[in-house]
Protein backbone atom coordinates (compact mmCIF):
# COMPACT_ATOMS: atom_id res chain seq x y z
CA UNK A 1 0.00 0.00 0.00
CA UNK A 2 2.87 2.38 0.79
CA UNK A 3 4.29 1.85 -2.70
CA UNK A 4 0.94 2.65 -4.29
CA UNK A 5 0.67 5.86 -2.28
CA UNK A 6 4.24 6.88 -3.08
CA UNK A 7 3.48 6.53 -6.79
CA UNK A 8 0.45 8.78 -6.40
CA UNK A 9 2.50 11.22 -4.36
CA UNK A 10 5.17 11.33 -7.05
CA UNK A 11 2.54 12.12 -9.69
CA UNK A 12 1.04 14.84 -7.54
CA UNK A 13 4.41 16.38 -6.76
CA UNK A 14 4.61 17.45 -10.39
CA UNK A 15 1.38 19.44 -10.23
CA UNK A 16 0.84 20.57 -6.63
CA UNK A 17 4.14 20.04 -4.88
CA UNK A 18 2.86 17.17 -2.78
CA UNK A 19 6.08 15.99 -1.24
CA UNK A 20 6.06 17.21 2.37
CA UNK A 21 9.31 17.38 4.26
CA UNK A 22 7.89 15.17 6.98
CA UNK A 23 7.59 11.40 6.48
CA UNK A 24 3.91 10.79 5.82
CA UNK A 25 4.29 7.04 6.08
CA UNK A 26 6.97 6.17 8.61
CA UNK A 27 5.54 8.60 11.16
CA UNK A 28 2.56 6.30 11.67
CA UNK A 29 4.31 2.96 11.15
CA UNK A 30 4.02 1.96 14.82
CA UNK A 31 0.48 3.19 15.26
CA UNK A 32 -2.30 0.63 15.49
CA UNK A 33 -4.26 2.63 12.91
CA UNK A 34 -1.37 3.13 10.43
CA UNK A 35 -3.00 0.99 7.73
CA UNK A 36 -6.32 2.83 8.03
CA UNK A 37 -4.51 6.17 7.73
CA UNK A 38 -2.57 5.04 4.69
CA UNK A 39 -5.77 3.89 2.99
CA UNK A 40 -7.25 7.35 3.62
CA UNK A 41 -4.16 8.79 1.89
CA UNK A 42 -4.68 6.46 -1.06
CA UNK A 43 -8.29 7.58 -1.43
CA UNK A 44 -7.41 11.28 -1.06
CA UNK A 45 -4.43 11.15 -3.43
CA UNK A 46 -6.41 9.13 -5.99
CA UNK A 47 -9.02 11.88 -6.14
CA UNK A 48 -6.43 14.66 -6.44
CA UNK A 49 -4.40 12.73 -9.02
CA UNK A 50 -7.43 12.07 -11.23
CA UNK A 51 -8.73 15.64 -11.04
CA UNK A 52 -5.38 17.25 -11.84
CA UNK A 53 -5.01 14.99 -14.87
CA UNK A 54 -8.47 15.96 -16.12
CA UNK A 55 -9.30 19.66 -16.49
CA UNK A 56 -8.34 20.77 -12.97
CA UNK A 57 -5.31 22.38 -11.40
CA UNK A 58 -4.30 21.85 -7.78
CA UNK A 59 -2.55 23.77 -5.04
CA UNK A 60 -1.96 23.49 -1.32
CA UNK A 61 -3.17 25.94 1.31
CA UNK A 62 -2.34 26.45 4.97
CA UNK A 63 1.15 25.04 5.02
CA UNK A 64 2.49 24.89 8.54
CA UNK A 65 5.89 25.77 10.03
CA UNK A 66 8.71 26.08 7.49
CA UNK A 67 6.26 25.48 4.67
CA UNK A 68 5.51 21.89 5.66
CA UNK A 69 2.45 20.10 4.39
CA UNK A 70 0.78 18.62 7.45
CA UNK A 71 -2.18 16.24 7.21
CA UNK A 72 -4.04 15.04 10.31
CA UNK A 73 -3.49 11.54 11.70
CA UNK A 74 -6.72 11.92 13.68
CA UNK A 75 -9.56 14.47 13.57
CA UNK A 76 -8.30 17.95 14.36
CA UNK A 77 -8.97 21.64 13.79
CA UNK A 78 -8.64 22.79 10.20
CA UNK A 79 -6.42 25.73 11.16
CA UNK A 80 -3.68 23.30 12.17
CA UNK A 81 -3.49 21.37 8.90
CA UNK A 82 -2.94 21.76 5.18
CA UNK A 83 -5.68 21.30 2.61
CA UNK A 84 -5.99 21.35 -1.16
CA UNK A 85 -7.54 23.68 -3.72
CA UNK A 86 -8.89 22.35 -7.01
CA UNK A 87 -9.62 24.85 -9.79
CA UNK A 88 -11.37 24.02 -13.04
CA UNK A 89 -9.23 25.16 -15.95
CA UNK A 90 -12.27 26.19 -18.00
CA UNK A 91 -14.86 27.52 -15.55
CA UNK A 92 -12.34 28.70 -12.92
CA UNK A 93 -14.61 27.21 -10.26
CA UNK A 94 -12.66 26.37 -7.11
CA UNK A 95 -13.21 23.82 -4.36
CA UNK A 96 -11.37 22.95 -1.19
CA UNK A 97 -10.58 19.27 -0.62
CA UNK A 98 -10.03 18.86 3.11
CA UNK A 99 -8.76 15.79 4.91
CA UNK A 100 -9.83 14.75 8.39
CA UNK A 101 -10.67 18.06 10.05
CA UNK A 102 -13.68 19.14 12.08
CA UNK A 103 -16.84 20.82 10.80
CA UNK A 104 -19.48 22.41 13.00
CA UNK A 105 -22.96 20.94 12.45
CA UNK A 106 -26.24 22.88 12.86
CA UNK A 107 -26.27 22.06 16.59
CA UNK A 108 -22.76 23.29 17.35
CA UNK A 109 -21.19 19.82 17.48
CA UNK A 110 -17.94 19.09 15.62
CA UNK A 111 -17.92 16.30 13.02
CA UNK A 112 -14.94 15.04 11.00
CA UNK A 113 -15.51 13.07 7.78
CA UNK A 114 -12.36 11.57 6.31
CA UNK A 115 -12.60 13.85 3.26
CA UNK A 116 -14.88 16.80 2.72
CA UNK A 117 -15.50 19.04 -0.28
CA UNK A 118 -15.82 22.61 0.93
CA UNK A 119 -16.70 25.82 -0.89
CA UNK A 120 -13.92 28.04 -2.17
CA UNK A 121 -14.13 30.61 0.62
CA UNK A 122 -14.58 28.22 3.56
CA UNK A 123 -12.45 29.46 6.45
CA UNK A 124 -10.45 27.54 9.03
CA UNK A 125 -13.52 27.09 11.23
CA UNK A 126 -15.96 25.61 8.68
CA UNK A 127 -19.59 24.84 9.33
CA UNK A 128 -22.06 22.55 7.60
CA UNK A 129 -22.94 25.48 5.31
CA UNK A 130 -19.48 25.17 3.73
CA UNK A 131 -19.73 21.45 2.91
CA UNK A 132 -20.99 20.06 -0.40
CA UNK A 133 -19.77 16.43 -0.29
CA UNK A 134 -18.15 13.97 2.09
CA UNK A 135 -16.37 10.63 1.75
CA UNK A 136 -15.18 8.13 4.35
CA UNK A 137 -12.46 5.54 3.68
CA UNK A 138 -12.86 2.09 5.23
CA UNK A 139 -10.00 -0.39 4.92
CA UNK A 140 -10.74 -4.07 5.28
CA UNK A 141 -7.64 -6.00 6.32
CA UNK A 142 -4.15 -4.49 6.41
CA UNK A 143 -3.53 -4.01 2.68
CA UNK A 144 -5.36 -2.13 -0.06
CA UNK A 145 -5.92 -5.16 -2.31
CA UNK A 146 -9.49 -6.32 -2.89
CA UNK A 147 -10.88 -7.89 0.29
CA UNK A 148 -14.04 -9.76 1.24
CA UNK A 149 -14.79 -7.91 4.46
CA UNK A 150 -17.92 -5.79 4.49
CA UNK A 151 -18.79 -2.30 5.57
CA UNK A 152 -20.69 -2.97 8.79
CA UNK A 153 -24.27 -1.84 9.18
CA UNK A 154 -23.10 0.44 11.99
CA UNK A 155 -20.47 2.08 9.77
CA UNK A 156 -23.04 2.58 7.05
CA UNK A 157 -25.66 4.02 9.40
CA UNK A 158 -23.10 6.37 10.97
CA UNK A 159 -22.10 7.71 7.55
CA UNK A 160 -25.70 8.15 6.38
CA UNK A 161 -26.44 9.99 9.64
CA UNK A 162 -23.34 12.17 9.15
CA UNK A 163 -24.35 13.11 5.61
CA UNK A 164 -27.80 14.08 6.82
CA UNK A 165 -26.56 15.87 9.92
CA UNK A 166 -24.08 18.00 7.96
CA UNK A 167 -26.84 18.82 5.47
CA UNK A 168 -24.72 17.55 2.57
CA UNK A 169 -26.66 17.97 -0.69
CA UNK A 170 -28.34 14.84 -2.00
CA UNK A 171 -27.10 13.48 -5.34
CA UNK A 172 -28.58 15.31 -8.34
CA UNK A 173 -30.17 18.02 -6.20
CA UNK A 174 -29.85 21.64 -7.29
CA UNK A 175 -26.84 22.36 -5.05
CA UNK A 176 -25.00 19.05 -5.60
CA UNK A 177 -21.70 19.80 -7.43
CA UNK A 178 -20.50 16.26 -8.20
CA UNK A 179 -21.80 15.89 -11.76
CA UNK A 180 -18.81 14.98 -13.92
CA UNK A 181 -16.58 13.95 -11.01
CA UNK A 182 -14.75 10.61 -11.26
CA UNK A 183 -16.91 7.49 -10.75
CA UNK A 184 -15.64 6.65 -7.25
CA UNK A 185 -16.49 10.18 -6.05
CA UNK A 186 -19.64 11.08 -8.01
CA UNK A 187 -21.78 10.61 -4.87
CA UNK A 188 -20.97 11.17 -1.20
CA UNK A 189 -19.89 7.65 -0.35
CA UNK A 190 -18.18 5.15 1.88
CA UNK A 191 -15.08 4.01 -0.02
CA UNK A 192 -13.65 0.59 0.76
CA UNK A 193 -11.37 -2.12 -0.63
CA UNK A 194 -13.94 -4.56 0.72
CA UNK A 195 -17.63 -5.07 0.09
CA UNK A 196 -20.69 -3.00 0.92
CA UNK A 197 -23.12 -3.34 3.81
CA UNK A 198 -26.07 -5.72 3.83
CA UNK A 199 -28.50 -2.85 3.23
CA UNK A 200 -30.27 -3.08 -0.12
CA UNK A 201 -30.03 -0.45 -2.86
CA UNK A 202 -33.33 1.20 -1.99
CA UNK A 203 -32.03 2.03 1.49
CA UNK A 204 -28.91 3.64 0.02
CA UNK A 205 -30.93 5.61 -2.51
CA UNK A 206 -33.31 6.76 0.20
CA UNK A 207 -30.35 7.97 2.28
CA UNK A 208 -28.61 9.71 -0.64
CA UNK A 209 -25.49 7.60 -0.11
CA UNK A 210 -23.43 5.22 -2.25
CA UNK A 211 -20.69 2.66 -1.60
CA UNK A 212 -17.49 2.46 -3.67
CA UNK A 213 -16.65 -1.23 -3.31
CA UNK A 214 -13.28 -2.84 -4.06
CA UNK A 215 -11.70 0.59 -4.52
CA UNK A 216 -8.51 0.71 -6.55
CA UNK A 217 -8.53 4.23 -7.98
CA UNK A 218 -10.83 7.13 -8.83
CA UNK A 219 -12.34 5.26 -11.78
CA UNK A 220 -13.72 2.46 -9.57
CA UNK A 221 -17.51 2.79 -9.92
CA UNK A 222 -19.65 3.67 -6.95
CA UNK A 223 -22.91 1.87 -6.26
CA UNK A 224 -25.67 2.80 -6.70
CA UNK A 225 -24.32 5.02 -9.48
CA UNK A 226 -25.16 8.69 -9.58
CA UNK A 227 -27.85 8.46 -12.27
CA UNK A 228 -30.02 6.19 -10.08
CA UNK A 229 -30.20 8.77 -7.29
CA UNK A 230 -33.21 11.06 -7.41
CA UNK A 231 -33.45 14.26 -5.36
CA UNK A 232 -36.25 14.33 -2.83
CA UNK A 233 -39.35 16.04 -4.08
CA UNK A 234 -40.14 19.21 -2.14
CA UNK A 235 -43.08 18.83 0.18
CA UNK A 236 -46.28 20.50 -0.96
CA UNK A 237 -48.22 22.65 1.45
CA UNK A 238 -51.97 22.16 1.26
CA UNK A 239 -54.03 24.85 2.92
CA UNK A 240 -57.50 23.84 4.00
CA UNK A 241 -60.02 26.34 5.25
CA UNK A 242 -60.10 26.27 9.04
CA UNK A 243 -57.42 23.56 9.18
CA UNK A 244 -53.71 23.81 9.96
CA UNK A 245 -51.53 23.50 6.82
CA UNK A 246 -50.44 19.96 6.04
CA UNK A 247 -47.17 19.02 4.30
CA UNK A 248 -47.33 15.99 1.99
Amino acid sequence: MVNNIQKLSKNLSQVIGLLPSEDLYGSVAKSTDAADYLFEMKVLFSLLDHMTENSWTGSIENRQHNGDIVLPRKPGLKRNFSYFILENKVTKKKWQVVHGTKIKDPFGELRAPDISLQVEHAGVTPTYKDVKAIWDAKLRGQEDSVARGRISDHEYQSFAWLRENLRVPRPNSADDPLAGWPPAFEVSALITNGDGPTENDQVLLNNGVSITRHFQNATTPTHPPRHLHKPLRPKKIIRLSGVTSIKV
